[in-house]
């Protein structure tokens, strides 16, 4: 909760209403996957937090059924690891299939051929397709 607390004027003030709208309860799992995709689209651009937290909208967008992301970008939960929270950002605006495999030890051992036909014949934990983005 103080997490949260701490946070929330840096966000962007759209997002930061949504947190304030949810019962109490909910805020800081509602803020922890708010948290979690900003930090996957902020990775994807390459700038980490010096592009600034509340510069990009990535909250719940209500109408839309879903998430907003900027332009260019798609950006979605994870689900599948319970108790866990975790997002996926993508540079793209048409549907796009992702597919998370754990990676096996060995595969730092190996060569890049090697390692591509180990993964590729890895069952998926994880696979779900993520829609274009609604606007």
């Amino acid at each position: 909760a103080r997490t949260v607390e701490l946070c929330l004027p840096r966000l962007h003030p759209e997002e930061r209403q949504e947190v304030l709208r949810a019962p109490k309860a909910q805020r800081p799992r509602m803020f922890s996957a708010l948290w979690t995709r900003k930090e996957a689209y902020l990775k994807g651009l390459g700038t980490g937090l010096s592009h600034g937290v509340g510069t990009d909208y990535l909250g719940v967008h209500a109408r839309a059924g879903g998430h907003r992301a900027p332009d260019g970008w798609m950006v979605a939960d994870l689900h599948g690891c319970p108790g866990h929270t975790a997002a996926v950002a993508l540079a793209a605006t048409t549907a796009q299939r992702v597919t998370l495999r754990e990676l096996p030890a060995d595969v730092p051992h190996l060569t890049p051929q090697e390692a591509a036909d180990l993964i590729g014949t890895t069952e998926p934990d994880l696979c779900m397709v993520l829609p274009v983005p609604a606007r």
